[in-house]
Formats: structure tokens, sequence, C-alpha cells
């Protein structure tokens, strides 16, 4: 299904969804339409005393990022996805 997807996978490496700047430049970079933002830790087993602010970060703060440069460059839609089926399993 992923083959049928007809745009852009930007890697961790040059979007850290952490840094709001980081998702500015990309953005401006790309200038999409759309945005699917499937950034995210997704094992909430992980979340221990010494990593939660990471998954914080990443997951909320992150997801905030990206949401906020999207109203600003007016781009038309942003999908968030998360890995539920990993949630349901745990």
């Amino acid at each position: 299904m992923a083959d049928a997807f007809d745009g852009i996978k930007v890697p961790q490496s040059e979007c850290d969804v952490r840094s709001r700047l980081d998702v500015f430049v990309t953005l401006n970079k790309y200038s999409p339409s759309t945005v699917i933002l499937t950034a995210g830790v997704s094992n909430p087993g992980l979340i221990e005393s010494a990593r939660y602010e990471n998954e914080i970060e990443t997951n909320l703060l992150g997801a905030f990022n990206v949401a906020q440069v999207c109203i600003r460059n007016h781009v038309e839609t942003m999908i968030r996805q998360t890995a539920l089926e990993t949630l349901l399993r745990n």
C-alpha cells in the first residue's frame, strides 16, 4: 500500500519533529498540500522515568510542531497516523 502513495518520505535525519525549525524548513522545501505525520514512539511499555521526556517530545510536541507549521504554511490537510496496532497488543 505504501507504494501506491505518491509523495515524499522525509527521514528523521532531515526533519526531527521535535524541532519546529526542522519542520518549518522541511515544509518550505517541499510545499506539500497534505502532510501525513507518522513520527512517534509507539511502544508505551518503553515509557520509563528516564525515557519519558523523549516520548512526550516526539509524540506530543512533535505533533504540535507539525500542526502549527501546517497552519502557518496553509497546508490543506494534516493526518496524524498513530501505531494503533502496537497499542492494542500491549
